[in-house]
């Protein structure tokens, strides 16, 4: 995801210093320098501000999601126990459940909920046959239940975007600075470089927040590496929507060495997923 956003500065820059170039009015007033000076100092407060939450909300959700990992695992290991047809129930309604999350985006997890639900309802039906068991069966009702109360949390998380008025005020104390800068721009070499780099700067502030609320900064390693992990663990071959590679979000040298995956195209625009095919893709 990052290239993406390099990319885009690269093009920023371009433009930034095109605009630079072409707009030489060279003003020089109080006024200007001290609106300068305020719309830094609060797009710097209230950048700060945004990003700490959202910070705050990623590393909620990575942790909500690696428990998560942990009690489905747990699942699938204390089902062993309970006989071959449990434990094979239970690996499909585990696999069900984690292919339905990665079809829908992390923040439409909502919609995964009844998968959460059939889960749980598989374990609440299990019939211990002894005492030993029972108490794997109350181990594996316990990890049931904290599955759906993160799940639950996990909603909640996700939502917690920053809001359209937030975005208004970074936006409008952008342009304001971007304003004043090419405001105070005087053709010199100085000016068309350090004007250009300034405002390319503010501009990757504002990516690296927008790659935080939609969930997709650093996604590789606190999403697709655990989810990878916990498919090996689960003795299932990994799972990927294809405009996760489309997008760039994963390369194909990102999982060249976990072996056979599988792959789901979807024929109709998101969340329609009717008609969706999976193949497995076989590495050497």
């Amino acid at each position: 995801m990052f290239r993406n956003i390099y990319y885009n500065l690269v093009a920023a820059y371009i433009g930034f210093m095109a605009l630079a170039i072409t707009l030489n009015a060279h003003v020089t007033s109080d006024v200007i320098d001290v609106v300068l000076t305020i719309a830094t100092f609060t797009f710097a407060i209230f950048l700060a501000f945004s990003v700490s939450i959202q910070s705050n909300r990623l590393n909620n959700i990575r942790k909500l999601l690696r428990a998560s990992d942990a009690h489905l695992l747990t699942l699938y290991l204390l089902s062993k126990q309970l006989g071959v047809a449990t434990q094979s129930r239970c690996r499909k309604m585990i696999d069900e459940l984690l292919v339905t999350q990665i079809d829908y985006k992390l923040h439409d997890i909502e919609y995964t909920t009844h998968k959460v639900v059939e889960l749980q309802q598989f374990v609440f039906s299990i019939k211990p046959k002894n005492e030993r068991q029972s108490t794997l069966f109350s181990s594996m009702i316990s990890s049931a239940n904290d599955i759906m109360e993160g799940h639950k949390d996990l909603i909640h998380s996700v939502n917690n975007k920053v809001l359209p008025i937030e975005w208004g005020v970074l936006t409008v104390l952008s342009l304001v600075i971007w304003f004043c800068l090419y405001s105070l721009n005087d053709g010199t070499t100085f000016a068309l470089v350090v004007i250009p780099l300034l405002s390319t700067a503010f501009l990757l502030l504002l990516l690296i927040l927008r790659e935080m609320n939609s969930l997709r900064w650093q996604e590789k390693h606190w999403d697709w590496d655990p989810l990878i992990s916990l498919f090996k663990e689960l003795a299932l071959k990994p799972y990927f929507p294809a405009p996760v590679f489309t997008e760039k979000r994963l390369t194909k040298k990102d999982i060249k060495e976990i072996g056979p995956y599988r792959v789901a195209t979807y024929p109709k625009p998101y969340p329609d997923f009717t008609g969706k095919k999976v193949k497995t893709i076989k590495q050497k």
